[in-house]
């Protein structure tokens, strides 16, 4: 497979931005000494151990494992003519037993390219899966062979890529995941023609695994300008490999606290696997170690499972259950420091604990532990949302004015805000929230706060109510009534407007008062939906944007709205502005009497009517960004009749001026609705004829 960097925009990223992302550099590889023990160490089915004579040192053509304490053959010491695979030195012109052969080109990321061949570890225990493929690049550009590698769940790989006739063996591993395309581990090799080292894959799932030559890689770490990987390898394609995947079982974590984090040599060849009693409020980690030439990395997972993974050096999260186990696996991006083991440091720069929001009414006493909103000085209080896309009332009341947000515990993005975590002024403060939060994932989230005010140790109690409420689904066409009202003033609905598109509302209120209707994508709908009243006066409107609003203020009233195909589905929520004893409302969602247009280049119509005293509306579908222009050609020079867009309420946007005879002409930009509504009305009061023109661009 020969390509440019550019054909795998994660390659071209590496290059880009190697401290941000994943590369490991490997060094252990294929020498000039002969597969034979040592001088006081004898073979024993492929692995030298001692021989109970002499020293306990291992003897040439063999290096100390640390784990089994016994001398090993070192892949790096295989004798001339021999390459190490699956676990030994063997002669590659005596019928090497291998279990997958390269597959025909192309074989990387070609659009035409499949898969170099499908890779499946063995079992634990079961020998290593034996890889055989050969590089031939050409016209200076890398050939590199892509083969899938799937994984049923957290899996721990010794992987060895060895080279043969002029090929320095070297691969990646990257997952394929769009989640988390940013994980990666190279194994490449300095010194001589084998890379070997430990690659844990912390989740289930397919994985790239691409083999080349170690040389081609190399500019991906040391920051190249060049586009393209470089050629390496002979282009008559008899440079070869024999990759190595060996399964093995995940060792028991070594207990550490997150008061001293850890601190120790780390070699580069292995993962380390670390445990810590973790808090439950947010947490941020960091990695580092002395070399220059390593970039840590880490994986997290929690109770077994996947929580997330760190490329750059540190990872911020929470979400830990004080019944959690929390483990991380510890390794490199890349590393390629010739041998040198590095010392590997973990520090926890923030720990802090959350108490549990109540969920029913009741009040929990806390004390203020900051003014600025740094994630030290929060006080957290924690919840959870059992599905995406939940929709909770929310009763909330401090006895001391505050201010914060909702930050999901997994991403520490902010959801909702209640003043903002940023630092202000007193009046950005709250003591009281009634209404409605929808979140967009499940998992646990923190109500956070601080006084930015009052001095650290203000004692303050916060009582709450929270209620996950399914919103109700209603139809155009298909009446709802007898609604209560609930405990938040806001209830919500959602409906399609794919079929009718341009809807009235007809709504009347029973011990309501004005009730107010506002109208959100539910695409997009997060946050807050309801207004937030601060103590020293003003409010701040609801997180997600209203794309409608209607105030119903006597039983009956009627209001038009409009949704074009780009916001298909819709959220909207009632609410009762002075409810008494048991208030309920009825509504009504009518297709509202329209042209409908169909969104070509041009489209005349002919003799068209406006009626006396009322409007001929249209509605016309463009894509967002598209220019449309609506030209309205009065057909008699007595009449003169009018143009108007309109918005989602059915509020005018712009008008044309009405001059008898003269063309009405607007020109819009579409926004993404992806449709604009429009009427056309008799400036006299009387029935007009006209021609209209429409021009999408």
């Amino acid at each position: 497979m020969r390509e440019t960097i550019e054909k795998r925009s994660f390659l071209y990223d590496l290059r880009v931005t190697k401290l941000g992302l994943a590369l490991v550099l490997f060094v252990a590889a294929c020498g000039d000494n002969s597969e034979q023990c040592g001088p006081g160490t004898v073979s024993q089915d492929g692995t030298c151990v001692w021989d109970g004579t002499g020293s306990t040192l291992c003897g040439d053509g063999t290096t100390l494992d640390p784990v089994s304490n016994t001398c090993v053959v070192d892949p790096s010491l295989c004798g001339d003519g021999t390459v190490f695979v699956d676990g030994r030195c063997q002669d590659p012109n005596a019928g090497i037993t291998i279990d997958l052969q390269e597959g025909p080109e192309p074989n990387g990321f070609e659009t035409s390219a499949l898969p170099a061949g499908l890779i499946a570890p063995k079992a634990i225990g079961a020998g290593g899966f034996v890889v055989h493929g050969c590089i031939q690049p050409a016209n200076g550009v890398a050939d590199l062979d892509a083969y899938t590698m799937t994984v049923t769940g957290p899996t721990l790989l010794a992987i060895t890529a060895a080279g043969i006739d002029g090929l320095d063996g070297g691969f990646l591993v990257h997952d394929r995941d769009p989640n988390n395309l940013g994980w990666e581990r190279f194994g490449l090799n300095l010194a001589n023609d084998t890379s070997h080292r430990q690659v844990f894959l912390p989740k289930a799932g397919s994985y790239d695994f691409v083999v080349t030559d170690a040389r081609s890689l190399l500019p991906l770490v040391t920051g190249s300008s060049s586009t393209t990987l470089p050629a390496a390898g002979n282009p008559d394609g008899t440079s070869c490999y024999y990759v190595t995947i060996t399964q093995e079982a995940v060792p028991a974590p070594t207990p550490i606290t997150v008061a001293t984090g850890l601190s120790t040599p780390l070699p580069g060849d292995k993962v380390m696997f670390v445990s810590a009693p973790l808090p439950t409020g947010l947490i941020d980690v960091t990695a580092d170690d002395d070399a220059a030439e390593n970039a840590t990395a880490f994986d997290v997972l929690v109770n077994e499972q996947y929580l997330l993974s760190d490329q750059n050096g540190s990872a911020h999260f929470g979400g830990i259950r004080s019944t959690d186990t929390t483990v991380f696996a510890l390794d490199y991006v890349y590393n390629y420091n010739n041998g040198v083991v590095p010392n590997y440091a973990l520090a926890f720069d923030l720990a802090s604990d959350a108490q549990a929001l109540p969920t029913t009414g009741t009040t929990l006493s806390s004390t203020s532990v900051g003014q600025d909103p740094s994630a030290k000085h929060l006080n957290l209080y924690s919840f959870d949302a059992a599905a995406a896309d939940t929709t909770f009332g929310m009763n909330l009341t401090f006895s001391h004015p505050v201010q914060g947000a909702i930050i999901d515990a997994r991403s520490r993005g902010t959801v909702a805000s209640f003043g903002g975590l940023a630092t202000s002024s007193p009046g950005s403060r709250f003591t009281h929230y009634t209404g409605l939060v929808r979140l967009p994932n499940a998992g646990r989230y923190y109500l956070a706060v601080f006084d930015s005010a009052d001095p650290v140790g203000t004692a303050f109690t916060v009582t709450s109510t929270l209620t996950a409420i399914m919103p109700t689904a209603v139809a155009s066409g298909t009446p709802v009534t007898g609604q209560a009202n609930n405990p938040f003033d806001a209830v919500p609905y959602t409906f399609s407007s794919t079929t009718n598109p341009w809807n009235t509302i007809s709504l009347t209120g029973t011990n309501t008062g004005d009730v107010n209707t506002s109208f959100f994508s539910a695409a997009t709908a997060y946050g807050r939906l309801q207004a937030l009243s601060f103590t020293a006066g003003g409010t701040a409107p609801p997180d997600a944007t209203v794309l409608a609003e209607q105030d119903f203020h006597a039983p009956g009233d009627i209001g038009g709205i409009v949704f074009g195909p780009g916001l298909p589905n819709i959220l909207f929520t009632a609410s009762p502005q002075a409810p008494t004893g048991t208030a309920t409302f009825d509504f009504d969602l009518e297709p509202r009497t329209y042209t409908a247009l169909t969104g070509g280049l041009v489209q005349i119509l002919l003799a068209e009517t406006s009626p006396a005293n009322a409007s001929h509306r249209y509605y016309v579908p463009a894509a967002p960004g598209k220019t449309v222009t609506i030209t309205v050609h009065p057909t008699t020079t007595t009449q003169s009749p009018q143009l108007f867009t309109l918005d989602a309420a059915e509020n005018v946007v712009q008008q044309s001026n009405a001059t008898p005879t003269a063309d009405a002409v607007i020109t819009v930009t579409q926004d993404a609705s992806a449709a604009t509504p429009f009427d056309v009305r008799g400036a006299l009061g009387a029935a007009e004829t006209y021609n209209l023109k429409i021009e999408v661009q």
